[in-house]
């Protein structure tokens, strides 16, 4: 585990999070740089199903390379207490991706067949006013947001 990284990571995400007016999504950059911990990704998956964190990079980063996306983004809900000698090992932990893409669902159910999502679902779920990844004006046409559950 890259210390460093793993403390830009979290450092990033608190503020969104103190700010209270902010989806705490990042990049699928920041959330691989320097992790690790196979539990930081699809944490209620058995064995069976789960891909492995590098299979949830390769597949995420495939749909992220795609044309038709303008963005890959992961939703962190769980973020380790920095100060907590308890916590020094857990990277933060993502349940949400939002794939921002004018592709229909159910091709969008083809892609990320292989992550076993819970459910996937159209925009970014947030009360109004909250700060998403990207804004109204900075989606391309006909761009919107799909939400894809990676428990």
């Amino acid at each position: 585990m890259n210390k460093k990284a793993r403390k830009r990571l979290i450092d990033r995400v608190v503020k969104m999070l103190e700010a209270d007016d902010t989806l705490p999504a990042v990049t699928l950059d920041e959330f691989f740089e320097g992790n690790d911990d196979e539990q930081s990704i699809g944490v209620n998956l058995p064995k069976d199903k789960h891909i492995g964190l590098k299979g949830f990079r390769r597949v995420l980063n495939d749909i992220r390379d795609r044309a038709d996306v303008q963005g890959v983004f992961l939703e962190l809900t769980e973020v380790p207490d920095p100060d907590d000698p308890l916590d020094e090992d857990i990277w933060p932990t993502a349940c949400v991706a939002f794939i921002v893409t004018p592709v229909p669902l159910h091709e969008v159910k083809k892609w990320v067949a292989p992550l076993h999502p819970r459910d996937i679902s159209e925009g970014w779920n947030v009360e109004r006013g909250v700060k998403t990844p990207l804004s109204k004006k900075e989606l391309k046409p006909r761009m919107r947001p799909v939400r894809v559950w990676l428990l």
